[in-house]
């Protein structure tokens, strides 16, 4: 640091800060798809966390005979943790066996986030798959020109069945 003043070693602390809390650099969609190339699986929720300091991504999947959840590092895409703790009976218990006919059904989140991103220029911050009075959909928290907007999705087809703008 020879030859810099305070102000510089400041600016240059100031700097080394920001990196150390680098935001996330992939995207939803990024994570997602990540999560589906890594098995056959069908993400069924999607959301950003942290892990001390370390922006994160967990990803609920489902495949056949299991689910799994997966914590994604949101600044590079590096699996840094998948459990395979849940099984069937849970799955069973928690979801229903009708539900699963759903999902089933349904494409891929990657294939129904991707166009609306395209689509609107905007970012998807989190999605979940449910089931509700016999009615399937991708609930997915967007943001937009608009602001914040929840938006229901029909998992098959990913034509809007509702959205609500956020307070």
């Amino acid at each position: 640091m020879k030859g810099l003043g305070p102000l510089a070693f400041v600016i240059l602390s100031i700097g080394s800060a920001a990196v150390a809390q680098r935001p996330a650099t992939i995207s939803v969609l990024d994570a997602v798809r990540i999560a589906e190339r890594s098995g056959n699986w069908q993400v069924t929720d999607v959301e950003m966390d942290h892990w001390g300091k370390t922006p994160v991504y967990e990803i609920e999947v489902v495949h056949a005979a299991k689910s799994e959840e997966y914590i994604i590092d949101a600044r590079n895409g590096k699996i840094l943790r998948q459990n395979s703790s849940l099984m069937r009976d849970f799955w069973e218990e928690v979801f229903g066996r009708s539900n699963e006919a759903y999902l089933k059904r349904a494409r891929s989140l990657s294939s129904i986030i991707a166009p609306l991103e395209s689509r609107t220029g905007g970012k998807v911050l989190s999605a979940s798959f449910d089931v509700e009075d016999g009615t399937a959909y991708y609930e997915v928290e967007f943001l937009s020109q608009i602001g914040r907007t929840k938006l229901y999705l029909d998992p098959v087809t990913g034509q809007r069945l509702n959205f609500i703008p956020d307070d």
